[in-house]
């Protein structure tokens, strides 16, 4: 690719880009691994001014050292609440400080190390006042609505010593075998196939704030079911124009129909 101009701010969701790995690949990639990685995707957009690593650094307190000690990189502390994981808006508010005050900053353009739908909104916005956005995720685990948003840096492709891919999961076949899914990813599923029946569209943030809550069973963490659901390729997002604001445009989820566990859980038990 052909080196751009410019001065670049990165944002790392660490725990993001470190699970998703982990999830994908037998070996451990060490964080020096992966800041040598982004570093040459900021080569490929411009110069980097600086990165911000996002993490609970007092539970890796070695990682931390290393990203301190790496010229133009710095961590930045978020503290878990409980089990979950709080950087999400830690960082989004952090990359909008960068859109708005880029003149200043001297930022022409914004990397988004992160592999989440959460981040597709500041991500519009960026776009929206005249930012250059770009997102670098691990690529066999990226949400497709990020990588339709904004030009899209695999990260894997930039590691110096590629990792070895896991053998993925075969799905068995429908017949004579059931797909284990989750109670909460089956309601997800029947209830998203009711109102596709009757709307000729849902929108994504109705779906998730009006009627997931609505259901027990998909009610307590909405947003990271959705995400798994993503993740899983078994709900498809998309964009549509806004009908009552034509120029505008809003998120909608649908069913992926042809994916084998929604069929499963789909099909009418054999009598």
């Amino acid at each position: 690719m052909q080196r751009q101009s410019g001065l670049v701010a990165t944002f790392v969701d660490w725990e993001n880009i470190r699970q998703r790995l982990a999830d994908n690949y037998r070996e451990k990639v060490p964080i020096e691994q992966v800041l040598k990685a982004i570093e040459k995707v900021c080569a490929e957009l411009g110069n980097l001014r600086e990165c911000l690593v996002f993490g609970d650094w007092s539970l890796r307190r070695e990682e931390a050292g290393q990203i301190q000690n790496r010229p133009k990189f710095r961590p930045y502390m978020v503290l878990r609440s409980g089990s979950k994981d709080q950087t999400d808006p830690a960082m989004i508010a952090e990359i909008f400080e960068a859109i708005v005050n880029r003149a200043s900053l001297g930022v022409d353009q914004i990397l988004v190390c992160a592999g989440d739908s959460n981040y597709a909104d500041i991500i519009r916005r960026g776009f929206a006042r005249g930012v250059r956005m770009n997102v670098c995720a691990v690529g066999k685990d990226v949400s497709s609505e990020l990588t339709a948003l904004a030009p899209f840096f695999p990260l894997e492709r930039y590691l110096e010593q590629p990792p070895t891919p896991k053998q993925p999961i075969q799905q068995q076949p429908l017949e004579g075998f059931a797909i284990q899914v989750t109670p909460m990813l089956r309601k997800l599923v029947e209830v998203l196939d009711s109102l596709d029946k009757k709307l000729p569209y849902v929108a994504y943030l109705y779906f998730r704030d009006k009627i997931m809550p609505s259901y027990a069973l998909l009610s307590q963490d909405p947003q990271s079911l959705l995400m798994e659901a993503d993740r899983l390729e078994i709900v498809r997002i998309s964009q549509r124009e806004n009908p009552v604001n034509p120029g505008n445009l809003f998120r909608c989820i649908s069913l992926n129909r042809e994916h084998t566990i929604v069929k499963q859980i789909l099909t009418p038990p054999k009598m």
